[in-house]
Parts: C-alpha cells; structure tokens; sequence
C-alpha cells in the first residue's frame, strides 16, 4: 500500500436559463415542474461533463472502437474490461452516452438474436455489469469505470435568481469571457428578463489509472 496526500481541486458548474418576468410570474404548478425539470437537467449534464473530464487524462486508457458488428461490440468491451482493475473491492460500472445505449439495445448478431439482451435505452446491463446513460457523456463514448478507484465530492446545487445580470446569450460564446462587451451582452433589467442559474461544486480525480477505461468512435449496428 502506497500512502499519499490527496486534494480535491473544487470545479464550479453553472448553467442558465433566462425568461421574460411576465412569463415567470405567471407560471403554474406545471409550469414550474417544467423550469424545474429543465433546469435540473441542463446541470446535471454539466455535472456529468465535468465530472468525466476530471478522471480522463493521460495515463487512462483509450481505444478506438473495433468496428460496428456485435463481435467488435463485445471485443470493445472486453479490452475496456482488460484495462480496468476487476479484483478486491471494485465496483465496476458503464456510463454511456446516449447514442450508444441505444445502439447496444438493439444491436443483433449475425443469426438476429440480441447482442446485449439486458440492455435498453436507458440503461441495463453490459457484459453483467450496471450500464448507467448520461447525456453529459460524448456521443459514440462509452467508459468503464472502477468506483472503489475513483475519489470525488460535490455539494447539492443552488440556485440564484438574477433581474440584472447581464448575459451572453449564446450556448458557446466567442468572445474572451474576462472582457465582455457591452454589444455581446443582453441586460436582464433593459429586457424585463430574469436569469435562473443552477450552480455545482465538484471535485474528482483518479486513484489509480487502471480504475478508467475509454472507448470512442462507437457507431455499432
């Protein structure tokens, strides 16, 4: 056993969305269930983003997928398996993006029987192994990860309300963030608009490189 000092670097999350007032003053139960669940999910996605981002470097391993048939299916996930600790205390999971559960649920052999019979859409098994899907995770990515390899902390996410913020209102913004300008901003209070944001802290980082592996370009089927 090798001991260490370990510190978990805090990222913050954040994602937005922005109305007019008048549409969220006048919004009801269902309305708010929607923002709710909207909301939710825009920093969730980003959660998952980060959070992979963060255990991905250079010591993991990361393969090309092996081609589109249910044998270069199953040899994808056997070399995942092959590079990812299986012993002791593992906890072996695979999160996949959402192409890729859907491609694996209904990927068939070559006498038309199911590749993956325990798989769905939305998640299922994998080789015997829970298959978790994030629509966070890369298209054509799945990873196999080792949570017993994995050190991680977040907090539950808050949310702020803002009626004077101004915004860049664009998903991927050109300009330099640190030096805005007035013509690429909208002003939440000229606009009689308000901003919700949802805001995470995490932090994550490997143990040890054999807890990941990667699998990319998958286009089974």
């Amino acid at each position: 056993m090798t001991l260490a000092n370990g510190l978990l670097t805090p990222l913050k999350v954040a994602r937005t969305i922005v109305c007019t007032q008048e549409l969220l003053f006048n919004l009801g139960a269902d309305g708010q269930a929607l923002f709710n669940r909207e909301l939710g999910g825009a920093i969730a996605d980003a959660v998952d983003a980060a959070f992979l981002n963060l255990i991905v470097h250079t010591g993991i391993t990361s393969n090309p997928s092996a081609g589109v048939t249910a044998v270069n299916a199953h040899h994808d996930l056997r070399t995942a398996l092959l590079a990812v600790s299986t012993v002791g205390r593992a906890r072996l999971y695979w999160v996949c993006s959402p192409d890729v559960a859907s491609k694996a649920s209904s990927l068939a052999t070559t006498t038309g029987s199911n590749a993956f019979p325990e798989m769905t859409p939305t998640g299922g098994l994998l080789e015997g192994l829970t298959a978790v899907v994030g629509s966070g995770v890369p298209a054509g990515t799945a990873y196999l990860i080792d949570a017993s390899g994995i050190a991680a902390n977040g907090v539950t996410p808050s949310v702020d309300v803002s009626f004077e913020a101004d915004i860049a209102m664009s998903d991927a913004p050109s300009m330099d963030p640190s030096v805005p300008t007035a013509a690429q901003m909208t002003s939440m209070f000229q606009t009689n608009s308000v901003a919700l944001q949802a805001t995470a802290w995490i932090g994550a980082e490997t143990l040890r490189n054999n807890a990941v592996a990667v699998i990319t370009g998958i286009n089974w089927g």
